[in-house]
């Protein structure tokens, strides 16, 4: 099982380290049925709060409805991992 993780700040531009404000991408790919999973996570200072977890198998359209009002950015970088 595969573990990557992303920083992106509040606006959703992808940063090198944790940010004070913004989000964390983790994702997992699951070889066993070629499932990827995504789990968002709000970041603020030191609290971290899980705001949606997702998969590959998850419908598309479902997917933009729910982070409606979240930068464009991080639904991009979402669906990129996804695809």
């Amino acid at each position: 099982m595969g573990r990557q993780v992303k920083y992106l700040s509040e606006f959703g531009f992808e940063v090198s380290e944790r940010p004070a404000k913004g989000y964390k991408i983790e994702s997992y790919y699951l070889p066993t049925n070629s499932v990827k999973e995504v789990i968002v996570t709000k970041v603020e200072g030191d609290v971290e709060k899980e705001i949606a977890r997702v998969s590959s198998l998850d419908n598309v359209i479902d997917l933009v409805k729910a982070f409606e009002g979240y930068p464009q950015k991080l639904v991009e970088a979402i669906l990129q991992i996804l695809k």
